[in-house]
């Protein structure tokens, strides 16, 4: 992948410029370059573990060959590696030794330069460091030129250091330069490319931060279909835009598609990734942090036993087929507790009235409905009671049934409660 977003831009950068390398340098050392160029190919593929062996020895094989160029790009590949399973002060360690081999060399290699950089780069915004960040990639910038083979890097660090703005609650500087680097990535790779999918899934989060969440989503979603479309829903890439989605959906205040949304992103990331990432680190905390903002009425757990009752009454006898009822059952046990709980209560309220509609009702003078003789209205805890109290119920289940009817409204209590009892006696009496 060409594309950074914080995570693939120094391995992007070691793996571009394989061609700088002078032509005897590179038949000095055959063993040191193979061992490189296996290990990038097993990073690509996601293969961490056998990425840094490769590494280690291409740099082995290098150092002993006194390569300092070769050594470099094994201590920029290793640095990268250590980035993706979150250890920071090795991956330091490892590029500022390239950075100090390049420098003993009379001429440094710029490209070598510029990897080292993004290194730092990246390694300050997983640790929070945006200033150092931003510094690093403003400088990445500034030692890069108008050429045309810059282009695509230039796009790369552009929607990198728009994200370092969001973090520093600058979200327009963070619009300004995603739209700079979609831009680049719309004329280079098209509408439908992955690259420009990135660049929209940044754009989106710009839109996030500056409180224009609608605009955000379909920016979001877009960026979805794209990577879908492009890589595929099972990817790292795919993951880290959904999170964005989900971010967007806690924001308005949907908080449950936001829990499932956040919750299959960190799957996804750390499938792919390993728990131990920094950007896997950051999607537990988000998914976290939407757990924790959850309202408690809307929590979502299995059903239980009586709330399994409840579901056999309303739908056992109702005529549905194996496969409508499955269907059902499938619904009930995603929604929280207090839904349950509604459909319970408007389940028995409306059973009611076709009883209070039937033909058999007496008729006031002018063909009007006779008026109901007035009975004494149930309160609030004589319903409850009447739901619950049948279904056997241990103290601890009662009570959080009774956590989750007062999370009812009054109204909607009382008004179910004359219903409630009509629909009971109604179905008690002899035909």
């Amino acid at each position: 992948m060409l594309f950074s977003k914080i995570t693939h831009g120094l391995g992007f950068v070691c793996l571009a410029w394989l061609s700088f390398l002078p032509a005897n340098v590179m038949g000095q050392s055959v063993l040191a370059e193979a061992y490189l160029e296996s290990a990038n190919a097993a990073r690509e593929a996601s293969n961490i573990g056998k990425a840094a062996r490769l590494y280690s020895l291409a740099l082995t094989e290098s150092h002993g060959q006194q390569h300092p160029i070769l050594t470099s790009r094994a201590l920029l590949g290793a640095a990268a590696v250590h980035i993706e399973l979150g250890e920071l002060n090795q991956a330091e360690e490892n590029v500022r030794a390239a950075l100090a081999l390049c420098d003993s060399l009379p001429t440094s290699p710029r490209e070598l330069l510029i990897a080292g950089l993004n290194g730092m780069a990246m390694i300050a915004f997983h640790r929070h460091d945006y200033e150092q960040s931003e510094a690093c990639y403003l400088k990445l910038l500034n030692s890069l030129d108008s050429a045309e083979a810059n282009q695509i890097l230039r796009a790369i660090v552009l929607n990198d250091l728009a994200l370092v703005n969001i973090a520093l609650n600058n979200p327009h500087q963070g619009w300004k330069l995603a739209t700079q680097a979609a831009d680049i990535m719309y004329e280079k790779f098209g509408p439908a490319s992955p690259h420009y999918a990135q660049c929209l899934d940044t754009l989106a989060q710009t839109y996030h931060a500056g409180d224009q969440v609608d605009v955000a989503e379909r920016l979001s979603h877009a960026a979805l279909q794209i990577f879908e479309d492009g890589i595929g829903a099972d990817t790292p890439q795919f993951g880290s835009a959904l999170l964005t989605l989900g971010k967007i959906q806690h924001h308005q205040g949907r908080h449950l598609e936001s829990v499932q949304t956040t919750e299959h992103a960190v799957s996804l990331q750390e499938r792919h990734r390993g728990a131990a990432h920094p950007l896997v680190i950051r999607a537990r905390h988000t998914h976290a942090t939407v757990l924790h903002s959850l309202p408690t009425t809307t929590a979502i757990t299995s059903p239980s036993d009586d709330e399994n009752l409840m579901f056999d009454e309303m739908y056992t006898h109702a005529g549905l087929n194996p496969n409508e009822l499955a269907a059902l059952r499938e619904h009930w046990n995603r929604i929280p507790g207090s839904e349950r709980l509604k459909q319970y209560v408007d389940f028995h309220a409306q059973i009611a009235v076709p009883d209070r509609q039937g033909a058999g009702v007496p008729k006031a003078a002018g063909g009007e409905a006779a008026p109901a003789e007035t009975e004494t209205t149930a309160d609030e805890e004589a319903l409850f009671h009447s739901l619950f109290g049948r279904h056997k119920l241990s103290k601890e289940e009662l009570k959080s049934q009774r956590e989750q009817w007062d999370g009812l409204t009054s109204e909607q209590r009382r008004a179910a409660a004359k219903l409630f009892h009509n629909s009971v006696r109604s179905r008690m009496s002899p035909k």
